[in-house]
């Protein structure tokens, strides 16, 4: 305990703690609790007082001090405990003329008062003078005294003169009957912040900058690879969409094909320098360009996005092509590396490009036999059979292999004559390793396809025939991948009506058209995406379909829809009831009619406190605990209108897992529909019992009522469903609660006929109190 005497948070703990039930305590009591001395503890405990959240007296010459029992008062107080614990932002009261009346913690750390000297002080203490000047702070009191609540940012001033950049919330605080009685003031420190979009902002414009002014055409592609930014130099080349490239595969030297650079650096997170790449621009022309593309990550290592730079090489291209033909036409068929041999397979004549290649000069090869130099070669079934076949036979032939000495993929021709054979071969591992990685992103495909979350993939041919289908969604159907490749969707799904319509899909995927449809299938809703593959050349060779499991998210949709219709016929009927009552209210002033207006006022906050749980609870439970059924079976009822009726708790209820807020929800909503619909038949039985009991695999809740018939049991937890008076939401609320629980609810018959209501499925706390 420091000097004086806890804080007052610590101080209201230590009191609830050693006086629960409002018993009283001494100074002697909380000074020994936290080890300090009585008088810093007394003087602690009269502050309490002050605040209005202790009582104290003098018993037999000795003081004692105890909390107010009064429900209101302990939660004012522990509200009040709550914001002198928050330190992140400074939350104070002021009274209607706008002088600070209380102070929590973080308010001393932001603004750096103490809350002795800044109390009684008036809030514009904490504007700048220019604000002050200009009447900043009476026009925010004014706004919030107006609207109810205003927002601000601007300049703060701490107590030590320093600046600091602010977001305040005020909001005006009246009591029942409208009366002004001050203001709640939320201040957050949000220099940091400001300070970092500035910077961000000077970078963007920095960037943009760039962007423009560059000569080479700059794009940002997401991680889809979808382009989010395009220079002018883009869009003059592909027009105003900038950039509008897809990311199809691309010719290659070898007379291949590979992946557009952007492709390749999503798929190995590694850049990719000066690739040509052919395009069509804006105007139709054919050109070329010199790609670039680097990959930028985020935080965690994953790929955030490509930056791509081109830049127009058509008439370099060009000029390349010119010269490769005027060599072409000089060298011919010498433009490979060549070397020539006699009949005894010894070196004659070696060019330039065979020396690199062979990795010996001419001098070291000529008279020299092939077998010797590299006797690996007559190792080799293919290169050994291709050199004596040309010579037995005296016809051409050919091999590819890979020759460990040189560490190079060698694709060579052989061309026999009389005197020896002439040998054209070329260095074709770039093309063996393209080739390799297309194999691998062919079967990394299989694995994406195979791993697709939440939905199935497939590709069909132009006679609707799947050749590939793969994805997890395959797990909650009938059906294995293999059990549709090879098959058409009339052979494969068991209705007709999905296999025409995902044919007609088939159709217009074909036909070079992107087509998607929602169906039903297996239980289950889908969107199914048809598109077209095609070749370089846009010759659409097949198609493929990507279907998605939507079951959750149409439910999600039709959630909101009855919340529309809720709202829309759940609180019209009781504001028109009140209207009318007010109405008659006006003419005669009977208290009868201000009885109605609010009971249709309770039914609508009813109506709204609901909506407000059920769509709360959709989002799951945030934290659950021990609770204990009895105690917040007895909360909830202290909640509901009960005339005449008993509420009975079984010893035996036990506690569940859950949260606590959420099954005191639960309850209530079960107490009120016993209280509207739960009244027993005969009148003189007197009033509604309700009982709360333990079943083995949870708790019940029943009345003696006229019970709910047994076509009905399933109905009453829709949403709007209703027999009487009642706003259609409570037992929807109960079963939405339940299911986030992970619990199952039913409507049964109880003991004496009337409703009773199971809660199935819960978790029990483990015997050392753990979940």
């Amino acid at each position: 305990m420091d000097s004086g005497g806890g804080t007052i948070a610590e101080m209201l703990g230590a009191l609830e703690a050693i006086g629960s039930a409002g018993e009283p305590v001494t100074a002697g009591e909380i000074a020994a609790e936290f080890g300090g001395a009585r008088e810093a503890a007394a003087e602690r405990l009269d502050e309490l007082v002050e605040r209005g959240d202790a009582e104290t007296k003098s018993v037999g010459g000795e003081r004692v001090w105890w909390r107010s029992p009064d429900p209101e008062a302990l939660g004012a107080a522990r509200f009040r405990s709550l914001v002198d614990a928050v330190e992140e932002y400074a939350i104070f009261m002021l009274d209607p003329e706008g002088r600070v009346v209380t102070w929590n913690s973080g308010a001393s750390a932001i603004k750096g008062y103490d809350e002795r000297e800044i109390i009684g002080e008036h809030f514009s203490t904490f504007y700048t003078a220019e604000d002050v000047e200009a009447g900043v702070p009476e026009r925010n009191l004014a706004a919030a005294a107006e609207r109810g609540r205003t927002e601000d940012e601007g300049w703060r001033v701490r107590a030590d003169g320093s600046r600091f950049w602010a977001n305040i919330v005020l909001t005006a605080i009246r009591d029942d009957d409208g009366t002004l009685e001050g203001f709640a003031k939320v201040t957050r420190d949000m220099t940091e912040r400001r300070e970092r979009e500035q910077r961000f902002r000077r970078e963007r414009d920095q960037t943009r900058q760039l962007l423009k002014t560059s000569p080479v055409a700059l794009a940002v592609r997401d991680a889809e690879g979808e382009v989010q930014l395009a220079n002018e130099r883009a869009r003059e080349l592909f027009g105003e969409t900038g950039w509008g490239l897809d990311e199809r595969a691309v010719p290659d030297a070898g007379g291949g094909s590979e992946a557009f650079p952007t492709a390749r650096v999503r798929e190995t997170g590694e850049p990719v320098s000066d690739q040509l790449v052919p395009i069509e621009s804006a105007d139709g022309e054919r050109r070329w360009l010199s790609v670039s593309a680097a990959p930028v990550f985020d935080a965690d290592g994953g790929l955030e996005r490509v930056i791509v730079a081109g830049e127009d090489v058509t008439d370099l291209k060009r000029r390349e092509r010119e010269l490769e033909t005027e060599l072409a036409e000089i060298l011919g068929r010498v433009s490979d590396a060549f070397y020539a041999l006699d009949e005894e397979f010894r070196f004659t004549h070696v060019n330039d490009r065979a020396q690199e290649l062979l990795q010996r000069s001419e001098s070291e090869l000529l008279g020299e036999r092939l077998w010797e130099v590299f006797p690996e070669a007559a190792d080799d079934d293919d290169v050994w059979g291709s050199f004596h076949e040309a010579v037995d036979t005296q016809t051409a032939t050919s091999y590819e292999v890979y020759f460990e000495p040189l560490d190079l993929w060698v694709e060579a021709s052989v061309y026999p004559s009389e005197t020896g054979v002439s040998v054209y071969f070329r260095d074709v591992s770039e093309r063996i390793d393209r080739e390799r990685a297309l194999a691998d992103s062919e079967r990394r495909y299989r694995t994406l396809a195979e791993n697709f979350p939440n939905g199935i993939v497939t590709l069909f041919d132009d006679d609707h025939r799947y050749t590939v289908a793969a994805g997890e969604a395959f797990d909650s159907l009938d059906l294995a991948p293999a059990d549709v490749e090879g098959r058409t969707p009339t052979d494969v799904w068991n209705d007709e009506t999905v296999a025409e319509t995902i044919e007609e899909t088939m159709d217009a995927a074909l036909d070079g058209d992107e087509e998607s449809i929602e169906i039903a299938y297996a239980g289950r809703e889908w969107v199914v995406y048809a598109v077209p593959v095609d070749r370089e050349d846009g010759t659409v060779t097949s198609g493929m379909t990507m279907s998605l499991d939507i079951t959750e998210r149409k439910e999600r949709e039709r959630r909101l829809e009855r919340f529309a219709s809720v709202i829309s016929h759940g609180l019209r009927n009781p504001l028109e009831i009140a209207q009318i009552y007010l109405d008659m209210a006006r003419d005669d002033g009977d208290p009868g009619d201000f009885d109605q207006i609010e009971r249709a006022l309770d039914r609508m906050e009813t109506i709204i406190r609901n909506l407000l749980t059920t769509s709360r609870g959709g989002q799951g439970v945030a934290a659950t605990e021990a609770v204990a059924v009895a105690g917040v079976a007895e909360q909830a009822w202290q909640t509901v209108e009960t005339p005449d009726a008993t509420l009975v708790v079984g010893d035996e209820t036990g506690s569940v897992v859950a949260d606590a807020d959420q099954l005191k929800t639960v309850l209530e909503n079960l107490f009120r529909n016993a209280m509207e619909y739960g009244s027993p038949a005969d009148d003189a039985a007197g009033g509604t019992t309700v009982r709360v009991g333990h079943h083995d695999d949870g708790f019940y809740v029943e009345d003696d009522g006229p019970g709910i018939p047994p076509d009905k049991r399933e109905e009453v937890f829709e949403y709007g469903y209703t027999s009487g008076s009642g706003t259609g939401i409570g037992l929807a609320v109960v079963r939405d609660i339940a299911e986030v629980h992970g619990w199952d609810v039913a409507a049964t018959e109880g003991t004496d006929g009337g409703a009773r209501f199971e809660i199935r499925g819960v978790t029990r706390p483990a015997p050392d109190g753990g979940e």
